[in-house]
């Protein structure tokens, strides 16, 4: 069962990554409902964001943190859930620079149009992570 990162906002993420983090005592006092779903995640995966927050999609999966923007087709992984988040930030940065030169006539991507606005418009590293990551 996923856990919540706030009322009705399920993350990605389950006790068993918990579990698989490492983290068996916090796991332990989850189960005898001393610590809440949003401060276990606080402490386990500190910097993780759920999908509903930001624009980029976040999962756990077979120990990876799997970030994907699908409205550009952008996909980053790793292990370590800051490094995919910088790994996607930069695929965004290049994907801009791509759509400047190329990319912008080219079906699908002159359909992209709003988003690459939007996404340019976060001219420093914080903004952007914070439009694909939230908060």
């Amino acid at each position: 069962m996923p856990l919540q990162l706030f009322d009705d906002v399920e993350s990605h993420l389950s006790v068993a990554d918990v579990l698989s983090a490492g983290h068996f005592e916090l796991a332990l006092r989850h189960f005898d409902r001393r610590i809440s779903d949003g401060d276990v995640l606080t402490r386990v995966f500190p910097r993780y964001r759920a999908a509903a927050d930001g624009l980029a999609e976040v999962e756990l999966i077979d120990g990876a943190f799997v970030l994907s923007l699908d409205q550009l087709g952008l996909l980053a992984a790793d292990e370590e859930l800051a490094t995919a988040q910088d790994d996607l930030a930069s695929l965004v940065r290049d994907y801009i620079v791509d759509w400047d030169e190329y990319l912008y006539g080219e079906e699908p991507h002159n359909a992209r149009e709003p988003l690459v606005a939007r996404l340019k418009q976060a001219d420093r590293d914080s903004v952007l992570e914070k439009l694909l990551f939230g908060r």
